[in-house]
């Protein structure tokens, strides 16, 4: 019976991805947890979808979530983007993350955005701005350590892009799925940019 509730989880959570969104060209695995092994490939995810969730307010700013999934598997950076229209700055006021690995394995996990200081409209490497995100150990759950993260912040995006990076302290072939939340809103470029 449990084995049935798990195949029946796995099959659940991969619907609700399915249909919110994910990163374009990666595939999703289901893993089963309880041996920490793959059940199979379930799908390839679209690319990352900006979700409106209410029109512009009175200051013209338009509210602005998106979710970027790393995957990494050893201590190389997996990179993943998100983006957003060309000529607006997106303000990222939450950033929330879960990783998910083998037990023992610990996640180095970052964010960097562009700010164009010199109106280009061209990212430039004095321009981009790394940002640390600092997990929150859950624990151990069937063989799986989970950790998180919520912060509340105030930064500045104006390349149309969001990276995502995240890396291991060793190396696994078992299931590794960071997956991190932006939450804002756009507004226009200020005048000169």
């Amino acid at each position: 019976m449990k084995k049935y509730f798990k195949k029946l989880s796995v099959a659940v959570i991969a619907t609700m991805l399915l249909t919110s969104g994910g990163v374009q060209g990666q595939t999703l695995h289901a893993s089963n947890a309880y041996n920490g092994g793959y059940v199979g490939t379930v799908a390839t995810l679209p690319a990352p979808q900006m979700v409106s969730i209410a029109k512009k307010d009175k200051d013209g700013r338009q509210a602005f979530q998106a979710r970027v999934f790393v995957n990494p598997q050893s201590t190389g950076v997996d990179t993943s983007f998100a983006s957003f229209p060309a000529g607006k700055r997106l303000v990222i006021e939450n950033v929330s993350a879960i990783a998910r690995r083998p037990q023992g394995l610990q996640v180095e996990l970052h964010f960097f955005t562009y700010l164009d200081s010199n109106g280009d409209g061209a990212a430039a490497v004095e321009e981009i701005t790394f940002h640390r995100i600092t997990l929150t150990e859950q624990g151990v759950f069937d063989g799986v350590q989970i950790s998180n993260a919520n912060h509340m912040v105030q930064v500045f995006a104006d390349i149309s892009q969001i990276g995502v990076g995240g890396r291991l302290n060793g190396t696994t072939t078992g299931s590794v799925q960071i997956q991190v939340t932006f939450s804002g809103y756009l507004e226009d470029l200020p005048t000169g940019q």
